[in-house]
C-alpha cells in the first residue's frame, strides 16, 4: 500500500474497535457493517456464561468540527431495555458522562428504596 493512500474503511474499523478494547476491555466488540468512513457504529456486550449482562452500542461520527461519540447502554438480555445515553467529544469522555449518569440514577432509586422501606416500617 502507497504511504499516502487513504485508509480503508477497514483500518478505520480496525482503528475503532483498538479505542473500545482499550477503554473498555470488558466488553466483546462488533464494528456493523453498515458502518461508513465518517460514522461507525460499535457494539459492545458484557456476558457472563451464556448471560448476556448488559449491550452498548457506541457510535463514532466525524463531523466538520471533529469527532463525536455518542453512546447508549442497555440491560441485561437481548431484548432490554435502553438505561442510559451520552455523547462526548472524545470515547473516554463520553462513556465516563454515561457512567455518571448511571451512577446518578442508582442514588436516585436507593433514596427511593429506603423511602419505601420506611414508610413501610412506619417510621422516619
Amino acid at each position: 500500500m502507497k504511504k499516502n493512500a487513504p485508509e480503508t474503511i477497514k483500518q478505520f474499523s480496525d482503528r475503532f474497535r483498538e479505542e473500545l478494547k482499550k477503554v473498555m476491555p470488558g466488553y466483546k466488540w462488533t464494528i456493523s457493517k453498515l458502518s461508513y468512513r465518517d460514522h461507525l457504529h460499535a457494539y459492545g456486550i458484557l456476558s457472563s456464561g451464556f448471560n448476556r449482562l448488559s449491550t452498548m452500542h457506541v457510535v463514532r461520527d466525524i463531523k466538520t468540527t471533529g469527532i463525536e461519540y455518542s453512546s447508549r447502554l442497555f440491560g441485561f438480555g437481548t431484548r432490554a431495555p435502553l438505561i442510559s445515553e451520552s455523547s462526548g467529544t472524545t470515547l473516554r469522555q463520553c462513556l465516563r458522562n454515561l457512567q455518571d449518569q448511571c451512577e446518578s440514577e442508582k442514588y436516585k432509586w436507593r433514596g427511593a428504596v429506603s423511602y419505601l422501606e420506611h414508610g413501610r416500617k412506619g417510621e422516619l
